[in-house]
């Protein structure tokens, strides 16, 4: 299923056409509040099924996208997963030693999720491409749309991931960089 949130000011009526010849594939949900991490809540609470995929508008997929995401989940330990991000978001080497780590001292936030290699254990999770099991999601009380709910939303997904490792929870790197 894809859910597709508009919060661009005015509902697309292409889009919501498109949802409603998609056979139930896609579901269009307009809303007036422009809150990234709102905007992934309502999203959230529509989807119906075990694993949430979380990209942003400006993301290309690969066509194995989804089943890459999804095949990560068949390891029970694992409880979310950290996806590539390539072009302006990082510009550190790629083999970058440090990948979605955060300093605890200064919060500052090392992203490097353009390598091509698989990390365990990380801290951080990129806004644009990771995924989450739905029942963890909603335990954790998805994203903070107060704190972080403005219209240009910086952080949630830092918030959310110290909150997802903080109740002891396990996120990784895809393997060979497939996503």
């Amino acid at each position: 299923e894809t859910v597709v949130i508009d919060q661009s000011g005015t509902a697309s009526e292409a889009a919501k056409a498109l949802a409603e010849s998609s056979g139930g594939r896609i579901s269009y949900l307009f809303i007036e509040r422009k809150s990234l991490p709102n905007a992934r809540n309502v999203g959230a609470q529509a989807a119906t099924s075990d694993i949430l995929i979380f990209i942003d508008d400006d993301v290309e997929l690969a066509p194995e996208f989804v089943a890459a995401h999804v095949a990560r989940f068949n390891d029970a330990s694992l409880d979310a997963v950290a996806g590539r991000i390539t072009g302006g978001y990082d510009n550190g080497p790629t083999d970058a030693k440090i990948v979605g780590a955060i300093c605890p001292i200064t919060g500052t936030v090392t992203r490097n999720f353009h390598v091509t290699f698989a990390v365990d254990a990380i801290e951080q999770l990129p806004g644009g491409n990771f995924s989450v099991r739905t029942k963890i999601y909603r335990e954790l009380g998805g994203f903070d749309p107060d704190t972080f709910g403005g219209p240009a939303s910086i952080g949630e997904e830092t918030d959310f991931a110290c909150r997802l490792r903080r109740a002891g929870h396990h996120v990784e790197t895809p393997e060979k960089g497939v996503l």
